[in-house]
């Protein structure tokens, strides 16, 4: 089976969350000391795994504009209109959401990506699911901030 979703790596990962650094980190497992600075642009690359969506694996690219405020985060696609709130606690960025995407809508359901300089690394899983149907895969995202 084909579907259009093709996730949107980073993007998909810089949803919800807007806890901020109050105390506990986003996965609330341990004490956040700090928030690092991760404002600029970062230029990602993307390794998708929609294997079980019909769009197999693909490498792709993108860039984001981030603003910051504490610990709370503004992320905007260059190449979108759309708009994303997260977070950061040290140096560990982790979120969760939702957003339409094809005929359906992709739900992000777990991350953890960690900082190191001027570089991230790290993981999310998600869904899809539209039309009656759903699918899961995963995106594996480095990034390096301009």
């Amino acid at each position: 089976m084909h579907f259009s979703s093709r996730p949107i790596g980073l993007l998909s990962i810089l949803l919800g969350l807007a806890t901020g650094c109050s105390g506990d980190d986003v996965s609330g497992s341990s004490t956040c000391s700090g928030c690092s600075n991760v404002a600029g642009v970062w230029d990602t690359s993307e390794a998708v795994d929609g294997t079980a969506c019909g769009n197999g694996t693909y490498t792709q690219t993108n860039s984001y504009l981030v603003t910051q405020t504490g610990c709370s985060l503004t992320v905007k696609p260059v190449s979108s209109s759309l708009t994303f709130q997260g977070t950061i606690c040290n140096d560990t960025l982790s979120w969760s959401g939702s957003y339409p995407e094809g005929d359906g809508t992709t739900t992000i359901t777990s991350s953890s990506y960690t900082l190191s300089g001027s570089s991230l690394s790290g993981t999310a899983r998600w869904t899809w699911s539209g039309s009656g149907r759903s699918c899961s895969g995963s995106t594996v995202v480095n990034g390096t901030k301009q």
